[in-house]
């Protein structure tokens, strides 16, 4: 590395500027978009700078930027990432991109997936899995027969899994039901091989 040669007098002068993130005239500010779906307890209208902005901005606009993720810290205050924090946090909430995805209004819900999690993460990631996505999934009635079987059965290897884990942390031992088997009759389900596989 080479340094360049520049005089004292220069170095002295250098200053850092902030420029204020406002968007240039005719492009639309999407930052409301992502703090209104900002779900993260204890943050106020004062935590806000200049820098969260900018780094707001910075995904919005930059397509290769695939992730920002929010969170508290109890020394730093309000934090805006464009990487999950080494250190586990209280809360954080994420917005990630589909991949080169330009963001706009009318299209925010169909290329973002945004959402928080909270401490223990483990118990966090169950209740999404079973309240949104799973749920989601069964009632997809457009899959291949054969691309469900195998999806399924990964999604029931990985919940059970996460199921056991769970629960050996809290000392109990609590078996996965799939929620498959409170939406179909016995009579159905005996009539298909993978299901019951999936359900033994």
């Amino acid at each position: 590395y080479i340094q360049p040669n520049v005089p004292e007098e220069a170095e002295e002068n250098v200053e850092l500027v902030i420029v204020p993130s406002t968007p240039m005239e005719g492009e639309a500010d999407l930052k409301p978009c992502l703090r209104k779906r900002l779900s993260l307890s204890g943050v106020t209208e004062e935590m806000w700078t200049e820098e969260h902005l900018a780094a707001m901005d910075q995904f919005l606009k930059d397509v290769t930027q695939t992730m920002i993720v929010f969170y508290v810290d109890d020394f730093a205050g309000l934090k805006v990432e464009p990487v999950i924090p080494h250190q586990e946090q209280k809360q954080l909430a994420y917005f990630i991109r589909q991949e080169n995805a330009e963001i706009t209004e009318e299209n925010f819900h169909e290329v973002v997936q945004f959402g928080s999690v909270r401490r223990p993460y483990i118990d966090s990631l169950m209740r999404t899995l079973n309240a949104a996505y799973l749920p989601r999934l069964f009632r997809k009635g457009s899959w291949p027969e054969s691309i469900k079987n195998e999806f399924f059965s990964e999604i029931y290897h990985f919940m059970t899994s996460l199921t056991d884990t769970r629960y050996k942390m809290k000392g109990r031992t609590v078996l996965y039901i799939p929620i498959e088997s409170f939406t179909i009759t016995p009579e159905v389900a005996q009539k298909d091989k993978a299901v019951v596989h999936r359900l033994e």
